[in-house]
């Protein structure tokens, strides 16, 4: 009993050091999860967003079943990106801010993209159209998402 009333401190030190460093492992392996869920639903959501566009772009609008399920499909892939864009990473990890950053502008243009997929969906029944102006936004907006995605990468390996 004489010994442990002895080393009291050093135990209750031992264990809060012990606490700290389990509370930080568990912290980076929550932001690295993070991490890697936001970039498969961003792998689910381009594979979405391509079907349903070249569904849409292609004019073939006459499976109009199909198109509202690719549709359904999109907008659930980028439902669950947006949730996982808008989870804080500790600043344990090295650039928190930019991936924080980068996410936001990635699921951004999403959000832009599929409301202009949207858009030409509805007016490729009108026939005065202008289908090219939108074709360009169209491009624009997915050059700038893979673009951006591409720096998300990147900055994926800087960090390991």
């Amino acid at each position: 009993m004489a010994t442990i009333k002895k080393f009291k401190w050093a135990l209750i030190l031992a264990l809060i050091i012990l606490t700290g460093i389990l509370y930080f492992v568990n912290r980076m392996h929550s932001d690295i999860n993070t991490i890697l869920a936001f970039a498969n639903s961003y792998e689910k959501f381009d594979d979405s967003i391509n079907d349903l566009s070249q569904s849409i772009v292609g004019l073939d609008l006459t499976d109009v079943h199909k198109i509202n399920s690719l549709e359904k499909k999109a907008d659930e892939s980028f439902f669950e990106l947006n949730t996982l864009a808008s989870k804080r990473i500790s600043s344990f990890i090295k650039n928190d801010s930019e991936f924080m950053t980068l996410e936001r502008e990635i699921t951004d243009l999403s959000k832009k993209e599929l409301e202009t997929i949207k858009k030409y969906r509805n007016l490729v029944q009108n026939e005065n159209a202008n289908f090219y102006e939108l074709t360009q936004i169209l491009i624009d907006l997915r050059n700038k998402r893979t673009n951006a995605y591409s720096r998300f990468e990147h900055l994926v390996q800087r960090t390991k």
